[in-house]
């Protein structure tokens, strides 16, 4: 269909981690792993990482020493670090685009990632609970109470952000290239007879 394809599976953490002694063995592992047991680790955390990794890496030389070399919060943050949560990534592959031909972006992602329940095979339908809340809060910078306010926890001015938005061009008062008429919409539909449609409906197929 003419479309290019970008896929972003690893972030910054990762891409660094495979250019270490041992990296490419990590990296070969991360492929062959089945989603549901990457997502059962993401949920369980560092020390269940930990324990997989050396259980199917141990004894590798190189590999094994990377493991080793990070606390088990680096190591689940390493593993967490997919494509398509890491932002240098995204932008790497953004600006990289030289052309206007259509492009998809395909990004690996964690489910409710950056929460307590992200991996864990429940969490579409899973709501957290009062402390896990605030905790969120607290990581995100966010005072209780203030949570639709447009830029709260953000390190910069509101009033720089909003001008900043405001000179974007899709922002700008300029026609679009691309127009269309207005479709009118008729303020009722007629129904149809529902016995009517029944008796045409037996009539047709008999």
């Amino acid at each position: 269909m003419g479309w290019d394809l970008v896929v972003l599976k690893y972030g910054k953490l990762q891409q660094a981690a495979f250019a270490e002694p041992g990296g490419e063995r990590l990296k070969q592992w991360i492929d062959s792993a089945p989603n549901q047991l990457y997502s059962a680790l993401i949920f369980q955390g560092g020390a269940a990482w930990r324990k997989q990794l050396m259980d199917d890496l141990g004894d590798q030389g190189d590999v094994t020493k990377l493991i080793e070399r990070r606390s088990d919060d680096e190591l689940s943050a390493l593993m967490n670090n997919l494509g398509g949560h890491d932002i240098a990534s995204i932008l790497e592959a953004f600006e990289a685009i030289d052309h206007d031909r259509p492009v998809c972006f395909l990004c690996y992602t964690v489910k409710g990632f950056g929460l307590p329940l992200a991996g864990h095979k429940d969490n579409h339908a899973g709501l957290m609970n009062e402390t896990q809340m605030q905790g969120l809060r607290s990581t995100m910078m966010i005072r209780e109470g203030h949570e639709w306010e447009p830029f709260e926890g953000l390190d910069m001015p509101a009033e720089a952000l909003q001008a900043f938005l405001a000179s974007v061009p899709f922002a700008s008062a300029a026609e679009r290239r691309l127009r269309a008429p207005p479709i009118e919409i008729p303020k009722s539909l007629p129904v149809p007879n529902k016995r009517r449609s029944r008796r045409k409906l037996r009539s047709e197929t008999s």
